[in-house]
């Protein structure tokens, strides 16, 4: 979407006051703008409850940390400097787990969302079986990207952190 940016004050006063207005909770309503130069960006993201349950000994709720890791991946029972985590987003079927790591230092995304065998939650090297792992820098910028078929990489490609 490109907007004058002339406008964008106008745009953000107005969703400004659509979202503080109380007709949708903003636990549930994610409105953000972004640009630069001449163009201006909208997103909005919705949160879906995910409810919580209890599967072979792991306790799933609403984004649950599964797992603390120290930055050369071994598992520990606490957050760590230079370190990260895990958290579950949601259980799939079966015995799959929708996972996102994150950087404990600075909150920054780690990888991507990404699907993994319940067996694998607390192995910092997690990979789905089949489909993609994006890894990033702490930075922000990204780091690799691998394809996985059936357990296999069939795709990668690294990046060096600018």
């Amino acid at each position: 979407m490109n907007i004058p940016y002339k406008y964008c004050g106008i745009l953000t006063i107005l969703l400004t006051v659509t979202a503080c207005s109380g007709g949708i909770s903003p636990a549930g309503l994610s409105i953000g703008i972004g640009g630069g130069s001449h163009h201006v960006g909208i997103g909005t993201a919705l949160t879906i409850p995910l409810g919580s349950h209890s599967n072979g000994g792991i306790h799933v709720s609403e984004q649950t940390v599964a797992s603390y890791f120290a930055a050369d991946g071994q598992e520990k029972s606490q957050p760590v400097a230079g370190g990260f985590f895990r958290k579950i987003l949601s259980q799939q079927s079966g015995d799959l787990y929708l996972v996102q790591d994150f950087y404990h230092d600075n909150g920054q995304k780690r990888t991507d969302p990404m699907l993994i065998e319940q067996s694998q939650l607390k192995n910092a090297f997690a990979y789905p079986q089949s489909g993609s792992q994006t890894l990033y820098y702490p930075s922000g910028n990204v780091q690799t990207q691998t394809q996985y078929q059936q357990g296999r990489a069939i795709r990668s490609q690294s990046w060096p952190d600018r």
